[in-house]
């Protein structure tokens, strides 16, 4: 089991209704947008997102990282240009 499995079993043990919690709509907005994007099935389970910078040449690229089951993935849209970057951690050393 990986660790990012781990904490995914842990969360649903410890909250097993989410729908309850107030901010639960945002959570499904912010979910959606990252399968959408992504290009990600319903079975896809999204452990957690961060807002950061991604620094491409000189220039910062602010958006969200996702962290997933299976991915590792950022998004970015600044002025007009999308940046994507979709890893699976099994890729990562």
């Amino acid at each position: 089991r990986t660790k990012i499995e781990s904490l995914v079993s842990l969360e649903e043990k410890s909250r097993p209704n989410l729908t309850e919690e107030p901010d639960s709509l945002s959570n499904r907005a912010v979910v959606h947008r990252f399968r959408k994007v992504f290009a990600l099935s319903e079975d896809e389970k999204l452990v957690n997102y961060y807002t950061c910078c991604y620094w491409r040449g000189s220039t910062p690229c602010r958006g969200k990282l996702y962290l997933s089951v299976n991915f590792l993935c950022f998004d970015s849209f600044l002025m007009g240009k999308q940046t994507k970057i979709k890893l699976k951690w099994s890729d990562i050393t």
